[in-house]
């Protein structure tokens, strides 16, 4: 019940939100980690999904085999049962309801998406409005920083576990067995996933921020960065 409370919430806030810099009768979400955010749906990137949000009511739209994972993680939002993510989808949601308006992500919608929204929203006016969820996301309720911490803990106890050994342990081993190492550790503690595929660089290979672990192995007295 507290984690429904949590989502229902942050569409309140957010529909608020949008109130307050643009007229729209409803708000059509695209964008995976805002979907995931005001929803607590986790298949957006790999299934797709849409989310309506209006004043008096919400709906999620998942792909087709991501049904049975959305009703069990959206206790309390509708669930559009019909065919799969499509714009027609949409538009068979709102047929007999009041809407003139349609709110959009522009951040989130390329020209081609833009246009194909426009065919099929046809008598409807679109409203871009960008970063809807920001002010409510720059704030973190109880629940998100717990989640921050334990994400910290686990990244602090797998590192110092890979690094017990110190040079010993990492020098003559290449750049990808040293990150798939930090990966499986993460894993171990906890973690669901990376937030990032793990920098792993050595050597002159350091210079490079977002360098992708390669075959190259470490030597001993030379820098090493692990992200």
């Amino acid at each position: 019940m507290k984690r429904k409370n949590a989502f229902e919430s942050r569409r309140r806030s957010t529909w608020l939100s949008i109130c307050r810099r643009r007229k729209v009768d409803v708000f059509l979400f695209t964008k995976p980690q805002d979907i995931g955010y005001l929803a607590g749906f986790t298949g957006t990137e790999n299934g797709g999904a849409y989310l309506l949000l209006s004043e008096r009511w919400s709906m999620l739209i998942p792909g087709n085999f991501y049904r049975e994972q959305a009703a069990e993680e959206c206790a309390g939002l509708e669930i559009y049962s019909g065919d799969d993510v499509s714009y027609a989808a949409v538009m068979e949601i709102l047929k007999g309801r009041n809407i003139g308006k349609i709110g959009i992500q522009p951040e989130a919608v390329t020209l081609s998406e833009k246009a194909l929204m426009r065919k099929a929203f046809s008598r409807k006016k679109l409203v871009e409005i960008d970063r809807v969820t920001r002010s409510s996301r720059i704030s973190k309720d109880t629940g998100e920083i717990a989640s921050v911490r334990k994400a910290v803990a686990i990244a602090r106890r797998a590192f110092e576990e890979l690094v017990a050994r110190g040079a010993s342990g990492l020098e003559g081993r290449s750049e990808k067995d040293i990150a798939m190492e930090m990966e499986y550790r993460l894993r171990e503690h906890g973690a669901d996933k990376s937030s990032f595929d793990t920098i792993v660089a050595s050597g002159p290979n350091t210079s490079r921020c977002h360098h992708f672990p390669t075959e190259r192995k470490v030597c001993l007295g030379e820098p090493l960065l692990i992200d």
